[in-house]
């Protein structure tokens, strides 16, 4: 048989999942590069673009410092430690492909969803022989929103999920009873996006290996950990005060029950838990012996991010976080539930899919009955308060039966709904001039990708970085407010990360400045959110309202007109 034959046949066989591949291109790409890239996929963006110039991940690019942490996510060097890299130069590999736009800081990462969607669909169809199991379980993370937000943004997300697959699949090859090339590479690559998934990932499968049904990998797993250990654990060292920045180790055991029952809350965006109890009964008696195995395997690894992660993030972070660094669920939680789907149907397609359809475009088999049960609470708080679990619930009725998110996102494919960063961003564009210094108290990577203006007072005595950024000859804008020739401030971050108006404003005014209010824009909170309960959707806006506090003052621009400066008369702007 010659090659093209062989791949024809390869086609035929698998010619649905090529259909749904085919048919996600559209959500995966479509109006791709619309919007500006929010504060963390800018940071990835920013950092992408001193690649391209240094080669390293450097803060300081000869223009603006870039680190939203205080600089501790920094070494002495200024580079980048305390954030893996590999997502920061898969982007520079784009940028310098296709150019520094928001298409191309985005389409790896869609890519990789893409790529995630076969993959899951190559894993569920050679761990259990169910073709019918396999296309569910893709067909079904596809219609997932949180997945399509997720691989639409310029972050370590779809590649996360990808290479999490990619180990699962590859643990099959550990029976050789020989270290895998294949694992260890995947691994050291998830180590190197993001530590959290890599370590559940692989204290899952290590644990998995002293259970009778795993023990042909045992050998494998065994022997290649060590590599990977050698590969990764230097780089806790260097990362472990920028990883603090966005975990909170349990330091209280008390604070246990609660986080557990917040990632609970978090989870049913991924994993329909009614629906599967209900399923599960009738599902189980057409298991055979290696559903059950994968199922196992699958169930194993959810447990395990269930169990870990609440060690690792408060209850106030997996709120506002979501499974953001556990986004491994929406694979998983998708093949679980096709498997119990095709399982239940008993090889009756339209039954199956009819069900399939019960779950992905109705809440009834996941949340709707938390949101019937669970009281309405604010949003979690860090100690010295209680720390106590909400529950993110939609105002409108409908929203809690339907998934009204699967229209709202079809809206971005084909339009979008500027918010304030853009509005920002774009009076910058048309008023300010090459050079001139900005001075904000957020947002600074988005304005700074989208402008290329240099911004001051990026680093205060305060901040660990302080001395370093001194010894290294930063100009003196970076230090200081007082060289600034625009203003911008957003009421919802007032005295976010030390930046205080008063404090600015005070010292603007004692270098001789003048301040020309030009320019206010409605605050809309954020700009194109990871997060499925912070999106704002155009026409729609957030489908969970509750979650963001909303009646702030406007966001205002201010010229600053310094003593001796040829002052210009205010730029026009409709605010």
């Amino acid at each position: 048989m010659s090659r093209a034959t062989a791949v024809r046949a390869l086609a035929r066989t698998h010619r649905a999942i090529l259909v749904i591949a085919l048919v996600a291109l559209f959500p995966l790409f479509a109006n791709l590069g619309a919007g500006t890239l929010w504060a963390d996929e800018a940071d990835t963006a920013v950092f992408a673009r001193s690649i391209l110039k240094t080669g390293l991940p450097t803060a300081w690019d000869g223009t603006t410092f870039t680190d939203s942490d205080s600089g501790r996510r920094l070494a002495p060097n200024l580079v980048l430690v305390g954030t893996p890299w590999v997502p920061y130069y898969v982007t520079a590999a784009s940028f310098a492909l296709f150019g520094e736009t928001t298409f191309a800081a985005r389409l790896p990462f869609a890519l990789a969803g893409l790529a995630t969607l076969v993959l899951l669909y190559a894993l569920v169809l050679r761990l259990t022989g169910d073709r019918l199991a396999a296309l569910l379980s893709s067909a079904l993370l596809l219609g997932n929103v949180q997945f399509l937000i997720y691989v639409r943004q310029c972050r370590h997300y779809a590649l996360n999920m990808l290479l999490s697959v990619g180990m699962l699949f590859a643990f099959q090859r550990l029976e050789r009873r020989r270290p895998d090339p294949l694992f260890i590479v995947l691994a050291v690559l998830l180590y190197h996006c993001h530590p959290m998934p890599a370590g559940v990932t692989l204290a899952v499968l290590g644990g998995l290996t002293l259970l009778p049904s795993f023990r042909a990998a045992r050998w494998g797993f065994w022997l290649s950990f060590p590599v990977i250990l050698l590969l990764t654990a230097p780089w806790v060292l260097l990362a472990a005060q920028g990883w603090g920045e966005n975990s909170r180790a349990l330091a209280v055991a008390s604070d246990y029950i609660p986080r557990f029952v917040q990632f609970f809350y978090e989870a049913s965006v991924a994993v329909p838990f009614v629906g599967l109890l209900v399923l599960a009964p009738f599902a189980a008696r057409h298991l055979d012996a290696r559903a059950r195995r994968f199922l196992t395997l699958a169930i194993a690894v959810l447990a395990g991010y269930a169990i870990l992660a609440p060690l690792a993030q408060s209850t106030l972070q997996l709120w506002e976080y979501g499974l953001r660094y556990s986004n491994a669920f929406l694979p998983l939680g998708a093949a679980v539930t096709g498997l119990l789907i095709a399982c239940a149907a008993r090889g009756k397609h339209l039954l199956a899919i009819g069900i399939a359809a019960l779950f992905a475009f109705t809440h009834l088999p996941g949340s709707t009955a938390l949101w019937v049960l669970a009281p309405l609470r604010p949003a979690p708080e860090e100690r010295p308060a209680e720390p106590r679990s909400a529950l993110h619930t939609p105002v409108r009725t409908i929203d809690t039966i339907l998934r009204t998110e699967l229209p709202a996102f079809a809206r971005e494919l084909f339009s979008w709904s500027p918010g304030t960063d853009a509005r920002i961003i774009g009076f910058l564009d048309q008023n300010a001039k090459a050079g001139d210094i900005v001075v904000t108290n957020y947002a600074w990577e988005p304005l700074y990708f989208h402008t290329r203006l240099p911004q001051g007072y990026k680093v205060m005595p305060e901040h660990s970085i302080y001395a370093a950024a001194q010894a290294a000859g930063l100009p003196a804008y970076v230090f200081r407010p007082e060289d600034a020739r625009w203003l911008v401030w957003r009421a919802p971050w007032e005295d976010y990360q030390g930046y205080k108006w008063a404090d600015v404003a005070a010292r603007l005014r004692a270098a001789g400045g003048t301040l020309q209010p030009v320019a206010s824009f409605q605050e809309t909170v954020w700009e194109n959110r990871e997060n499925l309960h912070f999106r704002r959707f155009p026409v729609v806006g957030y489908l969970y309202p509750r979650a963001v506090e909303t009646g702030y003052p406007a966001a205002r621009i201010w010229r600053v007109d310094h003593v001796g400066g040829a002052a210009a008369n205010p730029p026009s702007a409709t605010p």
